[in-house]
């Protein structure tokens, strides 16, 4: 599931299982350029080598809350700015993660 560009989402009781793609890893969650973001009692279990639970890049305001994860690379990951070879991918600022 991707959450992205998105403000004031509340996203509660979701289960996923084996996310990830292949070996090329994945995520369950994606919450990208995003603000004021509540995530609730998610549960999570992966299997995938490099498979994430969530993953949050250049977004303010994410609450975490309740959730029960098992990826099998990070569980919950933070990523700034980046540069993805030829341009930069998801800009902003990271602040607030909770």
């Amino acid at each position: 599931m991707s959450v992205c560009g998105a403000k004031n989402a509340h996203i509660e009781g979701i289960m996923g299982l084996n996310h990830g793609w292949g070996d090329n890893g994945g995520y369950f969650v994606n919450v990208s350029d995003s603000k004021n973001i509540y995530l609730k009692n998610l549960k999570s279990i992966g299997r995938h080598k490099w498979g994430d639970s969530i993953d949050i890049f250049c977004s303010e305001d994410v609450t975490i809350e309740g959730c029960f994860l098992r990826g099998n690379d990070d569980c919950i990951a933070i990523y700034g700015p980046r540069w993805t070879g030829d341009h930069w991918g998801d800009t902003g600022n990271v602040r607030n993660i909770k």
